[in-house]
């Protein structure tokens, strides 16, 4: 996180969020600001062996070792809210949405009945 730009009191803050135990972390800001590269420093601090983490993006833009990344495709109708739906069915720690487009990504995302302990978006 210190490579992102974080000042010191603000790292800590941003891990405290992602420590929590459920819950919504939405990193936002226009094209260009971080969004992405800030998101990826998440997932390698959450990376530790211990949680079972899946990603959902548009286009994946690095791969990660340790972690299940999925590319949505329009064109077949895999959008983010489908992905989403079935990568939850495999019980995920965590998971990552490359982008909230749209009201049923965001209902899925924000949904209470999912088991996971937090989600990530951009």
């Amino acid at each position: 996180l210190a490579d992102v730009g974080f000042t010191p009191t603000d790292q800590q803050r941003f891990r405290n969020l992602l420590n929590r135990n459920q819950g919504l972390v939405l990193v936002t800001g226009p094209t260009g600001s971080g969004k992405t590269t800030t998101l990826y420093a998440a997932l390698q601090e959450l990376n530790t062996g211990e949680f079972h983490i899946l990603t959902v993006e548009d286009p994946i833009e690095y791969r990660l070792d340790g972690i299940v990344q999925t590319q949505v495709r329009p064109v077949i109708d895999y959008s983010f809210s489908n992905a989403l739906r079935n990568i939850l069915r495999h019980d995920p720690d965590i998971v990552l949405i490359g982008e909230i487009r749209d009201g049923e990504t965001a209902r899925i995302a924000n949904a209470p009945k999912w088991s996971m302990r937090i989600c990530v978006s951009g």
